[in-house]
C-alpha cells in the first residue's frame, strides 16, 4: 500500500487494508490547532494540525480532527468536506501501480474511476486516484493522493467533497491548502 489511505479504507471496518500494511496503531491525540494559529501567510490555513504520527498539515477555516484509526486521521470541513491522511512504513515503489490493485479491492456505491496517474509533488513519487461514488443520495467525488517520502515513509491525502462542488474556489483552494501545507514525519 502507498499510505494507508486507500479509498477502501475510508470504512470504518478497515477494508482494504493489506495484511503487512498497518498505517499504525496511534489512537493520535495530535495537536489541538485551536492552542495557537501556526498558519503562514498565504497557505490557506487557519490553523495547523500536529499529529502524534509527526506529520503537521493545515487546516482552513471550519475544519476539525475528528479522530484515528486504523486507516489514518481523520478530518472534516464545511458542506460535507472529508479528509483522510493514512500512512505507512512499507509503502511500495510504484504509486499508480499500487492504486490500481488497490481499485480491484474497491467498495463504493456507484464508484466511477475518473483517473490514476503519476503526478509531480515535491519530487516526491507520487499518483493521485480521482473517482465519485454515491452515498446516502448524494454523489461525492474524491481525490486520493499517495506519495512516498522515502523507503520507510509514504502517505496518502484522501480529500472528499460533494461532487456538484468540485469546480468551486472553496474547493479547490482546500485542496491547495493541503498539498501547500503538508509536512511529513521528519
Amino acid at each position: 500500500m502507498t499510505a494507508g489511505s486507500g479509498p477502501a479504507d475510508d470504512k470504518e471496518q478497515g477494508q482494504g487494508q493489506g495484511k503487512d500494511d498497518e498505517p499504525g496503531s496511534d489512537e493520535g491525540k495530535g495537536h489541538d490547532p485551536s492552542q495557537d494559529d501556526g498558519k503562514k501567510p498565504g497557505d490557506g490555513a487557519a490553523s495547523t494540525y500536529e499529529h502524534d504520527q509527526g506529520f503537521k498539515i493545515g487546516l482552513p477555516k471550519g475544519w476539525k480532527y475528528q479522530s484515528t484509526g486504523r486507516a489514518g486521521a481523520r478530518f472534516t470541513g464545511p458542506d460535507g468536506q472529508k479528509l483522510l491522511l493514512g500512512w505507512t512504513t512499507t509503502p511500495k515503489d510504484n504509486p499508480v501501480s499500487d492504486w490500481k490493485n488497490q481499485e480491484n479491492y474497491m467498495v463504493r456505491s456507484q464508484y466511477d474511476r475518473i483517473r490514476i496517474e503519476k503526478v509531480d509533488f515535491r519530487g516526491w513519487n507520487t499518483a493521485d486516484w480521482e473517482f465519485t461514488y454515491v452515498e446516502g443520495g448524494t454523489k461525492y467525488r474524491s481525490v486520493d493522493r499517495g506519495f512516498v517520502v522515502n523507503g520507510g515513509l509514504g502517505y496518502g491525502m484522501m480529500y472528499t467533497a460533494k461532487a456538484a462542488d468540485w469546480k468551486s474556489e472553496e474547493r479547490r483552494a482546500t485542496w491547495r491548502t493541503f498539498t501547500r501545507t503538508f509536512e511529513p514525519k521528519s
